[in-house]
């Protein structure tokens, strides 16, 4: 116990919130029923990112490296503009972000950042691929949580016209199929 109370107070972490990673991901619904192989080989593709309150985690603008899940605490996504700052999300525990800044090379429309302590399981591109290819009912479980966030995507869609990244075949398309398709695309599933 003494040894779990140091690693916590060096990631500034309390005692209570520091577990296992097996254990914070089998709380995520997607997650819960995988064999002790499956997520295994789930924790070999990611890491653990830890972050104190109110730690900026990415800031409007920056490239997306890494598909984020939210295992404990809380991230907020902020909008920032010259003097204007608007909190327009928030992301708990099982929750999920970074999908498409990393899918599709665009920088992060929001700043990330915790609203408390906060673990993070952290999947970069590479990874993010094989998890996709691995668990291929997830790409549709994040098509539907984008479904969700539809202002997001809007947003997302407008700056990709802008740089002329969505052909104009798929111009009128919506923003959840264009993403089932550029995931499919993406992937190969």
């Amino acid at each position: 116990m003494i040894l779990k109370k140091k690693i916590s107070q060096k990631k500034n972490i309390s005692p209570s919130k520091s577990f296992f990673l097996r254990d914070l991901l089998r709380k995520i619904s997607y997650f819960n029923s995988l064999s002790d192989l499956h997520l295994r080989s789930l924790i070999e593709l990611g890491c653990r990112k830890y972050l104190e309150e109110s730690e900026i985690l990415c800031r409007q603008g920056e490239p997306g490296n890494a598909f984020y899940i939210v295992l404990s605490g809380t991230i907020e996504a902020i909008y920032e503009q010259e003097k204007i700052k608007k909190q327009l999300f928030t992301f708990e525990a099982g929750q999920f972000f970074g999908e498409l800044p990393l899918m599709l090379g665009i920088p992060y429309p929001k700043t990330m950042r915790s609203r408390s302590e906060t673990i993070l399981f952290a999947i970069d591109s590479k990874s993010f691929g094989q998890l996709l290819k691995s668990y291929p009912g997830l790409s549709e479980e994040i098509v539907q949580e984008l479904a969700k966030r539809q202002e997001v995507l809007q947003e997302f869609e407008q700056q990709m016209k802008e740089l002329n990244l969505i052909p104009e075949s798929e111009d009128d398309t919506s923003p959840v199929v264009w993403l089932r398709k550029q995931i499919k695309r993406l992937f190969s599933i």
